[in-house]
């Protein structure tokens, strides 16, 4: 017996199940989604910083495996002072549906440290924020100028105020290393082509009289 037209009408008025919040992360990080197509670490948070889902190279920068960093919290991977920093911008971008921006320091296997800018987005079902993703950017290059800028500037501050010598140095070796890895420094005092004198610091920080 043929199907009645009203009876197509109901059929075609039954609507299919809205996704979950978890089907709709599932796919930002799935094969073919946003995220896992980005060539960014991306990784999504839910309020307590629970690590929902991550991509391929946010688990190359935290040095573990997908299946290991998932479901574990974000705070055993930053420091003291990255979680103290973190905690409440989590929660402002919960309460208040905003876009939060933070800055990391990863340390990789050579020793070198990496410095991202991590852009946290809220992620919405029905109107309810479920995640923040975020998406990390490489700032090191920035990052470290600004570092060697306030040393840079610290220095120049010591100098006018009459700071000794020695103390200079220091300050200067300080900023050297953590920009540029060098770990001694020195100067000359020159008059024309006379050595008039030369100090430097030795790998254990102390100054010495090098003439």
């Amino acid at each position: 017996m043929p199907r009645t037209q009203d009876h197509n009408r109901k059929e075609s008025s039954v609507q299919s199940p809205s996704p979950t919040p978890e089907t709709l992360l599932s796919a930002l990080f799935a094969p073919g989604g946003f995220a896992y197509e980005l060539s960014y670490p991306a990784i999504a948070l839910d309020r307590e910083g629970t690590v929902l889902h991550l991509n391929a190279l946010y688990a190359e920068l935290s040095l573990e495996t997908i299946e290991k960093v998932q479901n574990t919290s974000i705070y055993q991977y930053l420091s003291p002072e990255e979680v103290t920093l973190l905690r409440p911008l989590i929660e402002k971008g919960f309460q208040e549906q905003t876009s939060i921006t933070f800055t990391t320091r990863f340390i990789r296997d050579a020793g070198d440290s990496v410095f991202l800018e991590w852009n946290g987005t809220p992620l919405l079902h029905e109107g309810v924020i479920y995640a923040l993703l975020w998406i990390g950017r490489d700032v090191s290059v920035s990052h470290k100028s600004e570092i060697e800028f306030k040393h840079l500037y610290s220095i120049a501050q010591a100098m006018n105020v009459g700071q000794s010598l020695s103390d200079t140095l220091l300050m200067v070796r300080n900023a050297l290393k953590e920009v540029s890895g060098f770990d001694r420094t020195g100067v000359w005092l020159l008059q024309g082509e006379d050595l008039l004198g030369a100090w430097g610091t030795g790998l254990d920080c102390a100054v010495v009289d090098e003439r």
